[in-house]
């Protein structure tokens, strides 16, 4: 796909020139071009979902991203459904296909790779960096405070404050702390 730039405009956000299909993904979720410029060497696109009353700011790219969410804000999921089940968790960082998917509820996790953090439904304060790095993590509120960097890192973990650098670094441990 390429977007082309229409100008002028009035004092609003660049609207894009796209095919069929992106016009229907701009009117659905609503496409905005950063508000300064940026220096870049392409365009800078983000996709956004806006609330009419206030700032609700949802970014997603991917297929069934973000696709359940309700009430929940600054989150951003790219990769397919990723954070597919959100519903009222805030400030959620993910890349990576399946990454948090059944995550319903915990603030401020950060995963990426494909399938990290993908059980997780509550845990809140997560990093996973790596492919199913803290797959299995899914014990409530006990399964928050973990750091899981490296392929399958702490991969079965379900407790809290446990942190893991390297590949498959932990990965049968259950219920450490």
């Amino acid at each position: 796909m390429v977007a082309i730039l229409v100008l002028p405009q009035p004092k609003a956000a660049a609207r894009l020139a796209c095919s069929p299909l992106a016009r229907g993904i701009q009117g659905w979720g609503g496409v905005r071009s950063f508000q300064r410029a940026v220096a870049v060497s392409i365009p800078a696109l983000a996709l956004e979902l806006w609330c009419s009353t206030t700032r609700i700011l949802i970014q997603r790219v991917g297929t069934a991203a973000l696709l359940l969410n309700t009430t929940g804000t600054e989150n951003t999921a790219i990769g397919t459904a990723a954070l597919v089940f959100n519903d009222t968790a805030e400030q959620n960082t993910v890349a990576g296909a399946f990454a948090l998917h059944n995550h319903v509820s915990g603030n401020g996790n950060t995963a990426y790779g494909a399938h990290a953090l993908v059980s997780d439904t509550t845990g809140q304060l997560n990093t996973a960096v790596g492919v199913v790095a803290l797959a299995n993590d899914d014990n409530g509120f006990n399964g928050s405070f973990n750091t899981g960097i490296g392929v399958l890192a702490l991969f079965a973990n379900n407790g809290g404050d446990n942190t893991a650098v390297g590949a498959m670094a932990a990965s049968g441990q259950r219920n450490g702390q």
